[in-house]
């Protein structure tokens, strides 16, 4: 798109989409079993629409990562069959805890968009409009896990400059960084030992 690398897709979903090449498709099951992968700590998918096809390429029987996020918005799926509420209802009947990270309605694609809130599913979303992140845990991380994490997440990027206006940070790009601390917080507590 000439709007926005951003919004480049498998589908035509913005107005500014065109026709420019034909791409390979894998699955995670071909990724798995070409790489003989025995475990997956981390799986972030981020394919503009097509999330849930590639959450139904993963190979439950064989991996089943501990931490997953993948990208919603409804106005790129429902031609698809489906809306936000199907995937997490698939990631819960895979035995996972999910949380919705919302953002508010996309004003246009190529901006700094506006973070709203992280709920726990179920749920409703704050906007039928808006859009965000499925984040999947096998294990939940409590709330003061959580806290931490994303407030020590929030002050690292204000000291890189990278939060603008104060607002929170985007849990997407930082989601890797997020799991770690709450996985070295919940294993220091279990330790006698606690991070600030």
């Amino acid at each position: 798109s000439q709007v926005s690398t951003g919004i480049s897709g498998l589908l035509p979903f913005h107005g500014s989409h065109e026709f420019s090449e034909d791409v390979e498709v894998t699955t995670i099951a071909d990724i798995v079993a070409a790489r003989s992968l025995q475990k997956v700590d981390f799986l972030k998918i981020d394919v503009e629409g097509m999330d849930f096809a590639v959450l139904r390429g993963v190979p439950w029987q064989s991996v089943k990562p501990d931490v997953i996020i993948c990208e919603f918005e409804d106005r790129k799926t429902r031609d698809l069959g489906h809306i936000w509420k199907d995937i997490a209802d698939y990631l819960s009947e895979q035995g996972y805890a999910v949380m919705v990270s919302e953002w508010y309605p996309i004003q246009e694609y190529g901006r700094v968009h506006e973070w709203r809130s992280l709920r726990d599913y179920p749920c409703e979303l704050a906007d039928n409009d808006g859009w965000g992140n499925l984040i999947a845990f096998s294990i939940r991380p409590d709330d003061e896990a959580l806290r931490s994490a994303l407030s020590a997440t929030i002050k690292c990027q204000k000291r890189r400059n990278r939060v603008r206006n104060l607002l929170p940070v985007r849990l997407v790009g930082l989601a890797a960084t997020t799991y770690r601390r709450i996985a070295f917080h919940v294993e220091t507590q279990k330790n006698g030992r606690s991070i600030k």
